[in-house]
């Protein structure tokens, strides 16, 4: 069973000598639940669309740990519900940029962060898994991921199960100070899909 949810994190800009950046109309969200009915889990993530409005190039902040800017964190819930109790594995899909996050616009990358998670309301750790279902790495409470990383939940050395998965997600996304210095309109945008593996 494979079920996917797509999120469109969106920024468009114009900036003329510091001008500002014009937001775009939001596109829909596919939530696609993949068959047999019988096992289907819905997924579903507040805020599918993050949309960063008008903002010049003197309005983006120096990034922590980075020489590249920011437009700032946001955050959104992701839910999952299934009609039985199972392991949940999720993995990130999107363009890749040159760090390995997923690419944001030519030359930027967005900074992909998992938090807070529950499983069945009890709090659970996370743990990365490889693309064979291994779990690598010691288990955390929040969990970076890169472009085409997987993850699940577990709690003392064993993964857990359950109905319901819920967990913040936090994104940041950041360009290069060279490429925020733009004399005519600039877009950039990062598609990425949240996969709910077998």
């Amino acid at each position: 069973m494979k079920t996917t949810m797509t999120l469109a994190m969106v920024m468009f800009g114009v900036l003329m000598g510091g001008a500002a950046l014009v937001p775009v109309a939001a596109q829909p969200v596919d939530v696609q639940p993949a068959p047999p009915p019988d096992r289907r889990c819905t997924l579903s993530a507040g805020g599918q669309v993050i949309d960063y409005g008008h903002l010049s190039r003197w309005q983006l902040q120096q990034a922590s740990n980075s020489q590249n800017l920011t437009f700032g964190k946001r955050e959104l819930m992701l839910s999952v519900f299934c009609p039985f109790s199972q392991t949940m594995t999720f993995r990130l899909l999107g363009d890749r940029a040159a760090n390995g996050e997923l690419a944001y616009g030519h030359h930027g990358s967005l900074g992909f962060r998992v938090l807070e998670a529950q499983v069945d309301g009890r709090a659970v750790q996370l743990t990365l898994v490889t693309p064979g279902g291994i779990t690598q790495g010691v288990a955390a409470w929040d969990v970076k991921l890169l472009a085409g990383q997987s993850f699940t939940a577990s709690q003392n050395g064993q993964l857990v199960q359950g109905k319901s998965f819920n967990a913040r997600i936090e994104v940041e996304p950041t360009l290069p100070e060279v490429s925020a210095r733009v004399s005519g309109r600039q877009s950039a945008e990062s598609n990425l899909t949240i996969e709910l593996m077998d």
